[in-house]
């Protein structure tokens, strides 16, 4: 995955939202995560953001709130480029 050609989208349901922590989790996917995990779960929860590989195995713990919900970041390819997408758990 080249990281120059690595882009975020957010479905409708993520939009809804009106997440103003969006870049900070594009960001972390970009320094941390992103060439190791192709499901991340982000969670809100008792006054931090817990980040999952999606089978509840801790990731990272980010002392803020990200998301006021739960938001799933999976990853795709396509020819020319990478990305994730922003989603919540019902739009999977």
């Amino acid at each position: 995955m080249s990281l120059n050609s690595l882009r975020f989208y957010q479905t409708k349901g993520v939009q809804a939202l009106q997440i103003v922590q969006l870049d900070v989790a594009a960001s972390l996917i970009v320094n941390h995560f992103a060439e190791k995990e192709d499901f991340i779960v982000f969670k809100y929860l008792d006054g931090k953001t817990i980040i999952t590989d999606g089978n509840d195995a801790i990731l990272a713990t980010i002392d803020q709130r990200l998301f006021s919900h739960e938001v799933w970041a999976v990853y795709g390819e396509e020819i020319e480029f990478s990305y994730y997408t922003f989603m919540t758990p019902s739009e999977y």
